[in-house]
């Protein structure tokens, strides 16, 4: 097991964690093509446009 290998998992998990909870997104092009060589990936990148979530009214 590496340890680097680990930690750097973890700092990828934390990070989709705060990205989830924090923003909403929307993705520039819905109908974005998948290549498939050897592994799937949007053909562009697949571009996402952020927006923070707006607290409740009265909540912090």
């Amino acid at each position: 097991m590496c340890l680097g290998k680990e930690f750097s998992r973890l700092e990828v998990l934390a990070f989709l964690h705060n990205i989830v909870t924090s923003f909403r997104w929307d993705l520039l092009i819905p109908d974005e093509k998948i290549e498939y060589d050897p592994m799937a990936t949007p053909a562009n990148g697949l571009p996402i446009r952020l927006y923070p979530h707006r607290p409740i009214c009265g909540k912090l």
